[in-house]
Formats: C-alpha cells, sequence, structure tokens
C-alpha cells in the first residue's frame, strides 16, 4: 500500500472487493466442509466393511474349530466357557496389553513369533490410530470388566448358580 491517503470512493470500492472476496472464500469452505463430510462418510463405511468382513471371518474361523450346528445362544455359551479357563484370559489379556503398547509406541513393534496375528493374519484398521485415546480408557475398561464378569461367573458357578 501506498503513502497515499484514499478517497471515500475509493474505500467504499474497495470495501465492497473485500466483501465480495470473504463472500467467496465463505462459499469455498462451506464447499469444502460439504466434500470433506461426503469423504468422511466414506471413510466410515469402508471401514464398517472391512469390520463386517473381519467378523465373517473370525465367525467362519469359530465355526470350523467349535463345528456347526449351534444356534447362537449355544455359540455365546460355548465361547462364555472358554473364557472361565485361566490360560485363556491371560493369553487374551497379555494380547490386549501388547496389541495397546504397538499402537502407543512410535517405532514399529517386532513381532513376536507365536502370536494370533501371526498365525490368522487379523488386518488392523486405521480407525485405531484415531481412536486411540478413546482406546486406552476403554481397553482398560473393558479389561476391568471382562475380569469382573468372570470373577462372578467363577463366584456362580462356586455358589451352584448358572448365569
Amino acid at each position: 500500500m501506498s503513502n497515499k491517503k484514499l478517497t471515500t470512493s475509493e474505500k467504499e470500492t474497495r470495501s465492497k472487493q473485500y466483501a465480495e472476496d470473504m463472500q467467496k472464500l465463505r462459499e469455498r469452505l462451506e464447499s469444502m466442509k460439504i466434500a470433506k463430510k461426503k469423504i468422511d462418510e466414506e471413510i466410515a463405511d469402508e471401514r464398517h466393511r472391512e469390520y463386517l468382513v473381519n467378523m465373517q471371518e473370525v465367525g467362519a474361523h469359530a465355526t470350523d474349530k467349535i463345528g456347526s450346528g449351534f444356534t447362537v445362544e449355544e455359540y455365546k455359551e460355548i465361547i462364555d466357557y472358554f473364557f472361565t479357563v485361566d490360560e485363556v484370559i491371560d493369553f487374551v489379556m497379555s494380547e490386549r496389553a501388547r496389541k495397546a503398547a504397538a499402537a502407543n509406541s512410535p517405532m514399529p513393534a517386532e513381532a513376536d513369533t507365536d502370536t494370533f496375528e501371526e498365525t490368522n493374519e487379523v488386518k488392523e484398521t486405521e480407525s485405531e490410530d484415531e481412536n486411540r485415546t478413546s482406546d486406552e480408557g476403554r481397553a482398560l475398561t473393558e479389561t476391568n470388566s471382562f475380569k469382573e464378569t468372570v470373577k462372578v461367573d467363577e463366584a456362580e458357578s462356586e455358589d451352584g448358580v448358572s448365569a
């Protein structure tokens, strides 16, 4: 800008130009928000599909190991029974801790030789990165909830009462 003083007419023209520029920026920002929302929805849909595929693979694997012909409730009972075995509980908790530690580590963790992921090639989703902070608290809550559920189930089975 020069040292020259602007006339009222020049100031009005400049003000109108600024107003037009700001309106164009608002419109551009709004279109960017819409585009971002669309992309975020697509990402969420893709992650949900990945999740469903993973769950179908887990279900197929469980059916291969347990057998077919059971109702959903019977499968739930069988799986719940698995989690009354201390070795299973310890293994699952150690895998959760290892996975949480790997997610929090800036360096890729070296793979263990006998991990579930290596033998079954379980896919990790990108959503774990985004949900890392909420997952840390949730993992601890799930672990504590899991322990409490097992303790309640064990106490009920000792009393002769089934869940």
